[in-house]
């Protein structure tokens, strides 16, 4: 699964749910390395990307486009506090707001795909 997170804390965490969950784990920091590991790496079986992130795209803008490029790939998005969350919403996404643990990490993931 490919997770996207620009906290060094926050993605060492999410990474070790993510693995305890039996995911392999492509971190990267931003969404413009994100969209490359997807050309050059995937397919993916999720993406988990936080919403806000610096850099030309955010995570929202990223999921957009995931889900244009890649419709097959669940996209889990989470979010300490965020209106572009609202947003995410409103538009189908999936959101999990932080702090989480790993049972509504996993509650969450599980939701996604069987979606």
């Amino acid at each position: 699964m490919l997770l996207v997170e620009d906290s060094k804390e926050v993605a060492a965490i999410l990474a070790e749910y993510l693995e305890q969950l039996g995911f392999a784990v492509d971190h990267v920091w931003n969404a413009s390395d994100a969209l490359r590991n997807l050309q050059s790496r995937g397919p993916y079986r999720l993406v988990v990307t936080d919403i806000l992130m610096p850099g030309s795209v955010a995570g929202l803008e990223l999921a957009r486009i995931v889900r244009g490029n890649y419709s097959q790939i669940p996209i889990l998005l989470t979010t300490g506090y965020s209106e572009r969350a609202q947003e995410a919403v409103l538009e189908g996404f999936s959101v999990l707001q932080k702090p989480y643990d790993l049972q509504t990490l996993s509650d969450a993931i599980r939701t996604l795909q069987s979606a």
